[in-house]
This record gives structure tokens, C-alpha cells and sequence, in this order.
């Protein structure tokens, strides 16, 4: 078990969060539209994914085409 700092900016929350299907990658999104891939074995930031306008209210990995989706109420 692990407590990370830091995933988000001081003025965000999370509000999505999910492990790759191979428990080796973190995919969170914040309060502020950004989505970010972390290494979930020592916390270090992977990949930034383009911003949202929004909240990120849900993520989904799609395995088959190797592929994650986020989904924002900023429509």
C-alpha cells in the first residue's frame, strides 16, 4: 500500500480514477479537466493527456484497440 503527493494541482480534486488492466499504470482526471498517466508503482508522472474544459467524470480503458477514453460535462 502507497500514499502519493501531488497527482493534482493543490486547487484540484480527483474525480476519476482507474487502474490499466494490467495494474501498472494509474489514469486520473481532476476537477480541472486534466487526465494524467502515472506508473503506479512509484508515482511518477507517465503522460499528460489533452484538457478538458470540465470535470473528468469518467474514464474507461478499451483493451482491445489499446486505447483510454475520458468523458467531461464540457460539452
Amino acid at each position: 500500500m502507497r500514499i502519493y503527493e501531488g497527482l493534482t494541482n493543490e486547487y484540484s480534486e480527483i474525480t476519476a480514477f482507474i487502474l490499466d488492466s494490467l495494474k501498472k499504470r494509474m489514469i486520473i482526471g481532476d476537477s480541472s479537466g486534466y487526465v494524467s498517466i502515472f506508473n503506479a508503482e512509484n508515482g511518477a508522472k507517465v503522460k499528460s493527456l489533452p484538457r478538458h474544459k470540465a470535470d473528468v467524470i469518467h474514464i474507461l480503458e478499451c483493451k482491445e484497440i489499446k486505447m483510454f477514453v475520458t468523458s467531461s460535462i464540457d460539452n
